[in-house]
């Protein structure tokens, strides 16, 4: 009796524990969608004659690709105490994903006026469910996106390695790459046609911005010292690698 009750047992522990893997599997193949990353900024002084500004916001998927292209949308959410903005300053298009792709994106239009000279602007978005995407991951289904035409820390600074960032030491560089804003992606690049530098390039702009960093400190003028941030009334100071 005791050998018949423990196969009973363990044959029903078997059964549940196929029936979560099969659970967990069917969730890992649900389509979903979620945005890769949780903020961006975006300063028109990066182009000072564009008076629109058309971002691709990044996604990624949950499931399998497919073989047509599919659709997802992005609102302001219900609950919306974050977005600044007003409704004539910004548009929200259609997001898609690829066939074949596990990757997507979502495109916004910021527009350019005389209220984003001295204010920065924030933006609040959210992915919504559709038939091609009915999964959505609650922690990463919205997104916060800034911007101004001040002089800001751009989206992709952490990717630069150019240390603490402030408003006179990205003025600094802007200067000696002579407004070469260093549009250079380290991770999956959300945007080829925006992010166009490549890693040899940056290095090579990195050796140039060192050298005359270097020249500046040592010149009458210097220090070069950070004007805001963090590091506010400290000298500035690039990372070695």
């Amino acid at each position: 009796m005791k050998e018949i009750k423990y196969i009973f047992l363990l044959g029903l522990t078997l059964m549940l524990g196929s029936c979560q893997k099969e659970e967990i599997m069917m969730y890992q193949q649900r389509a979903g969608v979620y945005f890769s990353t949780r903020s961006m900024a975006y300063s028109f002084t990066e182009n000072p004659g564009v008076d629109t500004a058309r971002l691709r916001l990044p996604v990624d998927i949950t499931g399998s690709p497919v073989d047509y292209r599919r659709e997802f949308k992005v609102t302001l959410p219900d609950f919306n105490p974050w977005t600044t903005a007003e409704e004539d300053q910004y548009k929200i298009g259609q997001g898609y994903v690829e066939a074949g792709e596990e990757t997507g994106y979502v495109e916004l239009e910021l527009y350019k006026d005389e209220r984003l000279l001295d204010s920065v602007y924030t933006l609040h978005l959210a992915i919504q469910k559709t038939p091609d995407f009915p999964e959505i991951r609650l922690n990463r289904f919205d997104m916060e996106i800034t911007f101004t035409d001040k002089l800001i820390q751009p989206a992709n600074w952490g990717y630069l390695n150019l240390g603490t960032f402030s408003s006179a030491w990205w003025r600094f560089v802007l200067n000696v790459t002579n407004g070469n804003p260093l549009r250079y992606w380290g991770g999956v690049n959300p945007d080829k046609d925006y992010w166009t530098m490549g890693y040899s390039e940056l290095a090579v702009w990195r050796t140039v911005i060192r050298r005359e960093l270097k020249k500046y400190n040592e010149s009458p003028e210097g220090p070069l010292v950070h004007d805001d941030g963090p590091s506010k009334g400290k000298p500035v100071e690039m990372p070695i690698n």
